[in-house]
């Protein structure tokens, strides 16, 4: 460039313009996009079912649930087409949509299920994010360690419920995330509709500590054994609260219980199960 009597460069306007656009980097957040009103409904319905405020087997209004929401039927509508998909409601033409009941016939089926796809998150997690499932299991045994000296036995449910869904967080795998998300809302209400837990706070607290333990320690294989040891106990708790109810409207037509419940209940429940989750079961019955 010539210099002219300065003996510096010249720079041209245009010079300037072009290191401006270079070196100008905005610093501008990205907006995050806000939920849509169906997301917002969905979820909201989601927690009612889950905690009990909408009942197993209630019909549900997509009118009255518009006014209860302050949002028009077409959020609604959508909402509970997604609630379907995680069988959370039944929607049947011509008749009506309800929360669903659940089926003593489903829960084995469904807990295998379950044990299966936590089994493969647990081993994906802790060989691709170890440390990031270990804090995520930390924190919601931190979240136990309050419910438990608050005495808070739901809180409780939904500490180790979510310290077991852990491992989905940090899988890696969108498959197997998407396959639990359709089975999760499921579980959980008819755990929380279980209301009781088959073992003390302190001894499910110790059961999530010894699994955060495990797994921080790279324990794999007696993690994933712990891990399917528990939803095994679950699932006889859950098979145990509905024998119990089904029981219980039996008896309301002739405080009967015939020999047909009783073998299914021996066929259910097994060893030390039979023995801790029939209690209440037997002493109705009785």
């Amino acid at each position: 460039m010539d210099g002219g009597k300065t003996g510096l460069p010249t720079v041209t306007p245009e010079a300037l313009r072009r290191r401006g656009r270079a070196s100008v980097k905005p610093r501008i957040a990205p907006i995050a996009r806000p939920p849509s009103l169906t997301e917002v409904a969905a979820d909201r319905l989601r927690t009612l079912i889950i905690e009990g405020e909408l009942p197993f087997g209630r019909s549900l209004s997509e009118q009255q649930l518009a006014a209860l929401l302050r949002v028009s039927k077409t959020p609604v509508r959508e909402a509970l087409a997604q609630l379907k998909a995680e069988g959370l409601v039944l929607i049947q033409p011509h008749k009506g949509t309800f929360v669903f009941t659940p089926d003593l016939d489903e829960v084995t089926p469904l807990c295998e299920h379950w044990a299966t796809l936590a089994s493969s998150a647990l081993r994906f997690a802790m060989d691709r994010e170890p440390e990031e499932l270990a804090a995520s299991i930390t924190e919601a045994l931190a979240a136990l360690q309050a419910a438990r000296e608050a005495g808070d036995a739901r809180g409780a449910i939904r500490a180790e419920m979510e310290a077991y869904a852990a491992p989905f967080r940090h899988c890696s795998n969108p498959y197997l995330v998407e396959a639990q998300r359709l089975i999760a809302s499921r579980i959980m209400a008819m755990r929380m509709h279980a209301g009781r837990s088959d073992d003390s706070l302190d001894a499910v607290y110790r059961q999530v500590e010894e699994f955060a333990a495990e797994v921080r320690s790279g324990a794999a294989e007696a993690a994933v054994e712990r891990l399917n040891a528990r939803i095994g106990r679950v699932a006889a708790l859950l098979k145990a609260v509905l024998l119990t109810a089904a029981s219980r409207d039996e008896a309301g037509e002739g405080r009967t219980v015939g020999t047909t419940n009783v073998a299914f209940l021996m066929s259910v429940l097994q060893g030390e199960q039979l023995l801790a989750l029939a209690q209440d079961v037997c002493a109705f019955m009785i």
